[in-house]
């Protein structure tokens, strides 16, 4: 099974490594920085006192480097590949570094640290060195979890035709008020909570039924609104979505709002309103990260 990686950059370039494509690479020996993170432990200590305490630990940037070289013994073709790796790599862009494997496909965004360095010789070699702020892989589509929805109960039963009596249902309302997001990444991970009113709402929030936590907004929310509360650390943000309208809301948080963070395993979350709770629906939205690939 061919391991094969993609870089595209923030205006649509991707770049194939692996041991088929132009750039080749072969990726379980050629790459180094894919399955390895530091852990940088935070610890205090007091007079007299015997070691050290823990504080808490926090997992570092990531490093990764990719060696391969240009399959082209012809210069011309040797120096478009060339403009082409540059173009693409250029250290003014952030981009996308994409890992598949049969099924398995892992993603994780990056910032090449220069421009590719390369070799003389018949079968040039290229070195490139990417830095990933956030360390962790993540899967390339995000886990979407109804805390409270409609449910359909639209069921056509007749041979001939369509019949509507007293007794058929369009759609009910979910009664469930507890609901389990599963976190199968290998930390915790923030999440977007989506609240949309279908009428009048008061104050909106979303409990962590084991720790808690919460995170509340304190507005009054009309049939059509959308608020989008994130909870990722470096990108919390709180937005009203009004008439096509986006609204920073930041300061319309609680203040014993709790930007929850979603634990390895099951967590089991609960919403409601102070008033209005039946004319809300709310997801939340999150992707599993990995510590490699």
């Amino acid at each position: 099974m061919i391991e094969r990686l993609y870089y595209a950059n923030g205006i649509g370039q991707t770049i194939e490594f692996s041991a088929l494509s132009d750039f080749h690479v072969n990726v379980s020996r050629d790459v180094d920085g894919m399955n390895d993170v530091s852990n940088k432990v935070n610890t205090a200590t007091t007079m007299g006192q015997d070691g050290e305490s823990y504080i808490s630990s926090t997992i570092e940037a990531r490093d990764i480097e990719i060696t391969g070289h240009l399959r082209s013994t012809s210069l011309q073709r040797q120096i478009e590949l060339r403009r082409q790796l540059n173009h693409a790599m250029s250290p003014k862009q952030s981009g996308t570094l994409t890992y598949v494997c049969g099924d398995l496909i892992r993603q994780i965004t990056c910032y090449a640290e220069k421009c590719p360095s390369y070799t003389q010789g018949r079968w040039p070699k290229f070195i490139i060195q990417m830095r990933c702020l956030s360390p962790f892989w993540q899967e390339t589509s995000n886990q979407i979890v109804p805390v409270v929805r409609w449910e359909g109960m639209m069921a056509f039963e007749e041979t001939d035709g369509l019949m509507i009596n007293e007794e058929w249902e369009i759609g009910a309302r979910s009664t469930e008020r507890i609901v389990t997001a599963r976190n199968d990444g290998d930390v915790a991970c923030g999440m977007k909570i989506r609240f949309v009113a279908e009428g009048s709402v008061t104050n909106p929030y979303l409990t962590d039924a084991e720790t808690l936590e919460t995170v509340k907004i304190k507005t009054t929310m009309v049939a059509g609104d959308l608020i989008e509360v994130t909870t990722h650390y470096g990108q919390k943000d709180a937005v009203l979505v009004r008439s096509g309208i986006r609204t920073n809301i930041f300061r319309l948080l609680d203040a014993s709002t709790i930007f929850i963070q979603l634990s390895v395993g099951d967590n089991l979350l609960t919403c409601g309103a102070s008033s209005g709770a039946n004319n809300m629906s709310v997801t939340v939205e999150y992707a599993n990260r990995f510590l490699g690939v």
